[in-house]
């Protein structure tokens, strides 16, 4: 279930999403939470802050360099699970949308917002840890009665790949 669909026919008032990514995803999913009437919250890095993404929303907070990365890394500051957390706090955000690619695969960023108790846009850790193992994913699916490609298994050598293909009529 999609959480805002949580949210449908209940009051938005007062409800605030940080999205923790830049660019033109960051624009659409603020057009989007304004207009389901929620308050946005945009994060930038010092390279950013003319970008569109940190004047559309109702509120922005600039991201500093973790001590860790190198100077004129654009990504790192956006990957600080801690500092985006923080943010998130401070802004009163009560939800926050990873929007594609750098946090929204990230276990433990979505572990972290459950600890802190701000909603994660998105599946939930388990989900995220569960997912991010292809094994589990196919079993869990074939449990679910979800039909998958049967697949090789792990492959011994170059004989067993050939015997595969062979069995499969791929070849």
């Amino acid at each position: 279930m999609n959480v805002l669909a949580k949210h449908v026919g209940g009051p938005y008032t007062g409800k605030k999403v940080l999205v923790a990514n830049r660019g033109e995803i960051a624009c659409r999913i603020f057009r989007a939470a304004k207009a389901l009437g929620l308050k946005t919250v945009a994060v930038f890095t010092k390279e950013d802050a003319d970008s569109n993404h940190a004047h559309e929303a109702d509120e922005a907070f600039q991201l500093e360099l973790p001590k860790t990365a190198k100077p004129g890394d654009a990504v790192a500051p956006y990957l600080d699970v801690d500092q985006v957390i923080a943010i998130a706090k401070k802004s009163q955000a009560t939800l926050v949308h990873p929007g594609y690619g750098f946090l929204a695969e990230n276990v433990d960023f979505a572990s972290k917002l459950e600890k802190n108790k701000i909603t994660f846009v998105g599946p939930s850790a388990k989900c995220i840890d569960m997912f991010g193992d292809k094994t589990q994913s196919k079993n869990f699916a074939i449990k679910c009665d979800v039909k998958v490609a049967k697949g090789s298994g792990l492959l011994k050598d170059a004989e067993h790949l050939k015997k595969f293909v062979k069995d499969e009529g791929m070849i």
